[in-house]
């Protein structure tokens, strides 16, 4: 590929961090419109680095499947089956998320350059360890009832809610940031470098990560800073392999948990919790739904519920889709879309050819990424598409010194 031996430029470097800063801490572009002015830049970037170096000539298979199937099969498919059916034309547009992730998928064709892969990897540690810094000054100010407007100018630009959850009468800090579902990827680095060379700066990194997503204060968030240690070592030391002995512990020890019965545990899994008990009365819609071949075999496309109502029934007001992201796969692309999407995600997490890049620890944080999505709308979200788009650069760069 041409693109091996160009170096990176301070401005395209800036334009990357930039990029990834501005998602972070302004996910839904309402402070200044940063997050749209950091996309306006690096397509910019990405357009002229394109006319000055040309357009790859060979590119690897997958990584141009990966690309293929953000960027154009999705967004076509979903509006083709969406005029088909009649969600086009019968009310507002707002099912825009599947649309919305190929740009960010089209940024990331910058990293196509190594320099600038590297240059992301950075940026991703740079702005989640900033995102850990503020989550920790946050439970610092709620714990000392300390008066401060500090959480709050995020709370007012979007980009994080405040708050706590109970699970059997014990208190949660509920600090989380639209972006606080990525931290699973800082957690696995840490994790990773940590068994790598065992020093103490790196434990702390990973006890820092660590609490920053505990204290996000969703439940997936919660059990994910506990598991991705044991995770990480075992993918470290089996690699995807580790997949199997993950599952055959996740089958041994959740009946345990269940016979211990212990009330934070039963009481963040009980059926009565007001977001679990929403999530399974979705079941039954989708079970009616499914039913018809129509849609599991070719889906529903987009804006479903201005004529279905079944979806409009099931979906909260102002909701394109459910949390169920798998589910809602079946529904939006059919089967076969799920089955496009577990198998881009195979790649990006199972692939022997990721453990000869220097981004070895993408793999378990795209599996505990892809786990934390099957209740939580995180895929196809700026935050999902911006590490989706690293991962496939790095899945993309092998024995390239990163350090």
């Amino acid at each position: 590929m041409q693109y091996e031996n160009i170096k990176s430029t301070h401005v395209g470097v800036f334009t990357v961090y930039l990029f990834w800063v501005a998602c972070v801490f302004d996910p839904v572009g309402a402070f200044h419109s940063l997050k749209f002015i950091s996309i306006a830049f690096i397509l910019a970037y990405l357009g002229l680095r394109f006319l000055i170096s040309g357009v790859p000539r060979s590119i690897d298979s997958s990584y141009l499947f990966i690309c293929i199937l953000f960027i154009i099969l999705f967004p076509v498919y979903g509006l083709a089956i969406s005029a088909f059916r009649g969600g086009l034309g019968n009310g507002p547009f707002i099912d825009t998320s599947y649309i919305s992730s190929a740009v960010y998928m089209v940024c990331a064709l910058l990293y196509l350059i190594p320099e600038y892969c590297r240059a992301a990897s950075k940026a991703l540690v740079l702005s989640l360890r900033l995102l850990c810094l503020v989550i920790w000054i946050g439970f610092v100010l709620l714990s000392f009832q300390i008066e401060s407007n500090f959480l709050f100018f995020f709370v007012d630009n979007g980009a994080a809610y405040i708050g706590s959850r109970n699970y059997a009468g014990v208190d949660f800090y509920y600090i989380y940031f639209v972006a606080s579902p990525m931290l699973i990827f800082l957690l696995c680095k840490q994790c990773w470098d940590f068994f790598e060379v065992k020093k103490i700066s790196h434990l702390v990194g990973v006890f820092f990560v660590m609490g920053a997503l505990f204290l996000s204060g969703t439940r997936a968030s919660i059990i994910m800073s506990l598991v991705a240690p044991f995770i990480v070592w075992l993918w470290r030391k089996y690699g995807a392999k580790s997949l199997f002995l993950w599952l055959v512990f996740a089958m041994l020890f959740i009946p345990i948990l269940g016979l211990l019965e212990l009330p934070v545990i039963t009481g963040m899994f009980s059926s009565n919790e007001t977001s679990n008990s929403e999530k399974i009365g979705y079941l039954n819609t989708y079970m009616d739904l499914f039913a018809q071949p129509m849609t599991f075999l070719f889906g529903q496309g987009f804006n479903a519920h201005t004529w279905s109502s079944a979806v409009a029934n099931m979906l909260p007001e102002g909701a394109s889709k459910t949390e169920l992201t798998y589910l809602e796969m079946i529904r939006v692309f059919g089967i076969i879309g799920l089955g496009l999407l577990i198998y881009a995600l195979f790649l990006l997490c199972a692939s022997k050819r990721l453990i000869k890049t220097n981004y070895p620890w993408v793999g378990p944080s795209i599996f505990l990424y892809a786990l934390m999505s099957s209740i939580n709308p995180y895929i196809f979200s700026s935050n999902g598409m911006l590490v989706m788009g690293f991962a496939a650069g790095a899945y993309l760069h092998v024995r390239k010194k990163d350090y």
